[in-house]
């Protein structure tokens, strides 16, 4: 059996080890202590992977230690796996990308859970709609939000944004294919917005 206990690090990334490593290395992975985990890629890891690596079952050095945490193109995970996610009470940057079955219900359970969230990027999970935006509008001290690629997202999925307007301050919508000019009615109410990305807009026309 895999043991981590009293290991410290500042990064592990297992992304290398996309073939091999699957649900069974997590329960060994929460002793471990690290700012930042990179998991992405790892194609074996499911949703009860992610949701035994948060389980609040015992104590776990990961749970108070964990800043940043990447799974990008998971394609087993879903909704499930975040509800727990309050173990990671410090986590500040997370990255879920290209991730075919993430719905707006996983985005519930990430503002209700990690409400101190700082960075979040959600590139090409197309099946997050307007609704995952209002919750996401939840999230008080988010600076950084990445949505490019997010297929079902129109302009008005973003009104909720203007609730961010105080703590937004990098928006990327890049190739968000119904995106349309009222998009841009609600990025204007992000006062501290200071960069933008909205490359292959197809749909904004000048009046």
């Amino acid at each position: 059996m895999l043991r981590f206990a009293d290991v410290e690090l500042n990064a592990f990334d297992l992304s290398g080890m996309h073939s091999k490593l699957d649900d069974s290395w997590m329960p060994a992975l929460k002793s471990l202590r690290v700012a930042k985990l990179v998991l992405s890629g790892c194609h074996r890891i499911s949703s009860e992977g992610i949701a035994a690596l948060s389980a609040p079952d015992a104590p776990c050095a990961m749970h108070s230690s964990l800043r940043v945490l990447e799974m990008n193109m998971l394609p087993n995970l879903a909704s499930s796996g975040f509800e727990n996610f309050d173990a990671f009470r410090n986590l500040e940057h997370l990255e879920i990308t290209d991730s075919e079955k993430l719905t707006n219900l996983a985005l519930a359970h990430i503002a209700r859970a990690i409400p101190q969230l700082r960075s979040l990027c959600l590139d090409r999970c197309e099946r997050i709609s307007g609704a995952g935006i209002e919750c996401l509008a939840l999230l008080n001290e988010l600076n950084a939000l990445s949505l490019s690629g997010c297929a079902r997202l129109t302009g008005e999925s973003l009104r909720p944004l203007a609730a961010l307007s105080t703590s937004l301050r990098h928006l990327r919508l890049q190739s968000c294919s119904k995106m349309n000019n009222s998009a841009l009615d609600h990025i204007s109410q992000l006062d501290a917005l200071e960069s933008l990305d909205l490359t292959a807009f197809r749909r904004i026309y000048d009046d």
